[in-house]
């Protein structure tokens, strides 16, 4: 579909009511321009909705930045949006010039955009762990641990989709700008709804998280409070039959209320990536371990000496500073702290602010 009328088609979607059948409409007329056709209520040589540019060459611009329509007869189409009441007529996609993947290769890493530090270092931890098994991350490019999960896929050398509420040629919040280059320039995806150039309403931010179910296989709640927007994503995931799971975090965050209140009704635990790649229906079907990967997602305790493993076991909350994990492990200073530069060398603890040392979640 070219692309000043893939813009005609999504602004004739943006005036329907809300209560319209769209998928069913869209099945019946086959397809978007012709769905958008049918709207205006006749056969127009241009179709309805469609804006002049406000200057030469606009669309040209837009071509120029990789912008590619992706309409609900294309073949490229994500087939997880195809099963929403509300399906986009047309997906704007930019970046890489191969297909978005299919669902059962993808997972969306979620959670509050005012989240804590641990929050942050698990989602990287989770998205840098799924990259190196080939899974593609998915997440809404929001501050925090949307943030964190595409920083860590990309750390990875891994995939990951930004699902925008904004358009793909200008994404918001403007802040992340240099994430979403990074994201462009790895060969990943941002994708939206929203025709390039269109203004950005507050409607379209909850309207963005039914993209980020559809486009999935499984979705994990890494840290939300109670009244976080990460709910209205829960609630397309479980509407789509899409398996969901959450961190816990401590009783006492409010960061992680959300997060534990979804495991009280039924979410499954996920502490690891492992348990992800566990929820994804068909074992195997998912995981495709990326080029130059290591066979095991992190380093496991077989491959740990007896102090290193001890000064893992000695700490139950998995944080704190040198001094107690030293004095927690029981092995003494020398040895101790021989073992604790070990883990930190290898990646296997890292170093916090404030002095604290923590163990990577992978």
């Amino acid at each position: 579909m070219d692309l000043s009328a893939a813009v005609a088609v999504s602004q004739c979607a943006d005036r329907i009511e809300r209560g319209c059948r769209l998928r069913a409409e869209l099945v019946e007329a086959g397809s978007a321009a012709q769905w958008a056709r049918r709207r205006a209520g006749g056969q127009q040589r241009r179709l309805p909705g469609f804006a002049e540019p406000s200057s030469p060459g606009v669309f040209d611009r837009f071509r120029a930045q990789s912008v590619c329509p992706v309409p609900w007869e294309s073949a490229g189409y994500p087939a997880g949006l195809r099963h929403l009441a509300q399906p986009p007529p047309v997906l704007f996609v930019r970046g890489s010039s191969e297909p978005l993947p299919a669902p059962v290769r993808c997972v969306a890493l979620v959670g509050a955009r005012r989240c804590t530090e641990l929050g942050r270092l698990v989602a990287r931890d989770l998205a840098a762990a799924l990259a190196r098994a080939g899974v593609v991350v998915v997440s809404g490019l929001a501050m925090g641990i949307d943030a964190a999960a595409h920083e860590g896929a990309l750390d990875a050398g891994g995939q990951t989709i930004a699902v925008l509420a904004s358009p793909v040629d200008d994404p918001t919040p403007r802040c992340n700008g240099i994430l979403a280059d990074e994201i462009l320039s790895a060969g990943s995806w941002l994708v939206s709804e929203r025709p390039p150039s269109a203004s950005v309403r507050p409607a379209d931010f909850p309207r963005r998280n039914r993209l980020v179910a559809a486009l999935v296989s499984a979705l994990v709640v890494v840290e939300a409070g109670l009244s976080s927007g990460t709910w209205t994503t829960v609630g397309h995931a479980l509407q789509l039959g899409i398996d969901v799971g959450a961190v816990p975090g401590p009783v006492t965050s409010l960061a992680s209320r959300g997060a534990n209140e979804l495991l009280r009704r039924g979410a499954q635990v996920v502490t690891s990536a492992d348990d992800i790649l566990a929820m994804c229906r068909g074992p195997g079907s998912l995981a495709h371990p990326a080029p130059g990967a290591p066979d095991s997602l992190l380093v496991g305790d077989g491959d740990l000496s007896v102090d290193e493993r001890s000064l893992l076991r000695g700490l139950p909350g998995g944080s704190g500073g040198a001094g107690q994990w030293l004095s927690a492990s029981g092995l003494g200073p020398v040895r101790g702290q021989a073992a604790l530069c070990r883990l930190l060398s290898r990646g296997v603890l890292r170093r916090l602010s404030g002095g604290r040392i923590a163990r990577v979640l992978g």
